[in-house]
């Protein structure tokens, strides 16, 4: 499913978004970043996600070892089909390993696109 939205869209809170969104398809899992709300696609986990929709997340070993992925857990639950052997806080999770069952929001934020110094000539405007 594709979502669209309107440019004037953004004045809406996240959360009333996704409520909104939720009673269109009760069946979506939504998820809430600091820039964003984007779908699960099926068989994804959280960190496929994120990094499908342009989000800065680290990670290493994507099965729950190493515990760099782990963001900011703000609404919302998770699950793990086996307890990640990195460390996991109150509040956390590791989008790499965790099951994601309904609608969570997270902190996270798109990767900045920085310019590419090389993309072009350095000295064509001088």
């Amino acid at each position: 499913m594709q979502i669209h939205f309107h440019p004037r869209a953004a004045v809406l809170p996240n959360r009333l978004w996704q409520a909104m969104l939720q009673r269109l398809n009760p069946s979506m899992t939504l998820i809430t970043t600091n820039d964003k709300i984007f779908e699960l696609q099926a068989g994804e986990t959280l960190l496929d996600g994120l990094e499908r929709t342009g989000h800065e997340v680290e990670y290493q070993c994507r099965s729950g070892y190493c515990g760099a992925c782990r963001v900011k857990l703000r609404a919302g639950k998770v699950d793990y089909d086996e307890l990640p052997l990195a460390f996991v806080g109150p509040n956390e999770v590791l989008p790499c390993c965790c099951r994601v069952s309904g609608p969570i929001e997270i902190d996270c934020r798109v990767r900045v696109q920085e310019r590419d110094l090389f993309d072009s000539d350095l000295f064509e405007n001088q």
